[in-house]
């Protein structure tokens, strides 16, 4: 199994843990299944990209909290940074995953920065 499909499934199954033991968890149903299934795919790879320095939800750590910084920001503008980096930041566009997905991290921020999505480990659609 390679270390990404490893690691997702790390992610659900912890995720399933934590869900069976009470703690925050979110069943993601703000539009249709596409929607989704584009916020869940945001939410790993945002995790697994970005959240050692924004936190895994987005929430800031040694980096700025995303939850608002996205309420201004254009997803031509998000785009730009995470490709080019800015600051500290280094850019992604050498990452496949990330660049594939930049939509869906893109609508997985603006997902927690409305409420639509509350911080915490997403459950996968059906």
């Amino acid at each position: 199994m390679d270390a990404v499909k490893l690691s997702r499934y790390l992610v659900l199954v912890v995720g399933s843990v934590i869900s069976a033991a009470g703690h925050a968890s979110n069943n993601v149903t703000p539009i249709d299944g596409q929607a989704n299934e584009a916020i869940f795919q945001g939410w790993q790879v945002f995790s697994e990209a970005c959240g050692s320095c924004h936190g895994d939800f987005g929430q800031g750590k040694i980096a700025p909290d995303l939850t608002q910084q996205i309420k201004t920001l254009s997803e031509e503008d998000f785009t730009r940074i995470v490709t080019n980096g800015k600051g500290l930041m280094p850019p992604w566009k050498a990452n496949q995953e990330v660049m594939h997905n930049m939509g869906n991290m893109y609508r997985y921020l603006k997902a927690r920065s409305s409420g639509v999505v509350q911080e915490g480990i997403l459950m996968k659609p059906r």
